[in-house]
């Protein structure tokens, strides 16, 4: 299953293969200013669900989820990806999602920003000790409901973090990060809240030190 991208600088495909786990891949920049990657073989009728991150100016967007059954042969054919979010057809109903990479914070208390293998290129946040803290403004909640949020981290022994919404005063609970014996072997753990419509600063806060994140993002469930 090939997926092209045109007009980008860079582009991520995130993807699972019959709710399996999540992949994420930084796809291949070509001479031409377009993005290829090249999922294999994929199982005949299996359920793909996929979304991109793209590159647009100095930043990223995200498109929505998409989904598709695999074709027949089991995985021959090309899915476009434009770099306009409203461009991009879906088979489903699309779903907010929003993905924010984690040195992006507009204010931080103890953290320093390195180079990561995570998707090939990029920085993740580190150095994190107990009790520092990372916050992202204007991170808008379109409509009240329960959402998924994933975070990209890596953590030798484990540790744990706790997030929250306007510089504490909404707090949205502890995430356990299990050992994934390096600093740069990466994993997604996640949390299930209730928020409400509105535009928030998102906060996480160390409950321990020795671990690092590369990014967040928050869905629609």
């Amino acid at each position: 299953m090939r997926f092209h991208a045109n007009n980008a600088a860079w582009a991520d495909i995130h993807y699972t293969i019959n709710n399996g786990p999540q992949q994420n891949i930084r796809m291949t920049h070509n001479a031409d200013n377009s993005n290829t990657y090249n999922l294999g073989s994929i199982p005949a009728g299996a359920t793909v669900r996929y979304f991109f991150t793209i590159a647009q100016g100095a930043g990223a967007i995200d498109t929505a989820w998409m989904q598709f059954n695999c074709c027949s042969g089991g995985g021959t054919s090309s899915t476009p990806a434009s770099s306009s979010r409203s461009s991009v057809a879906s088979s489903t109903a699309p779903v907010f999602t929003q993905l924010v990479q984690a040195e992006a914070y507009t204010a931080m208390s103890g953290v320093q920003t390195d180079a990561t293998t995570d998707g090939g290129t990029g920085q993740y946040v580190g150095w994190i000790d107990a009790n520092d803290w990372m916050a992202y403004a204007n991170i808008t909640i379109p409509t009240t409901g329960s959402y998924r949020i994933e975070y990209r981290v890596a953590s030798p022994s484990g540790a744990t973090f706790s997030s929250d919404l306007n510089a504490g005063s909404i707090q949205l609970g502890s995430v356990v990060i299990g050992a994934t014996g390096g600093w740069q072997n990466w994993t997604t753990v996640n949390q299930t809240v209730t928020l409400n419509a509105g535009t928030y600063s998102f906060g996480i806060f160390a409950q321990q030190a020795g671990w690092n994140i590369n990014w967040f993002r928050i869905t629609k469930l």
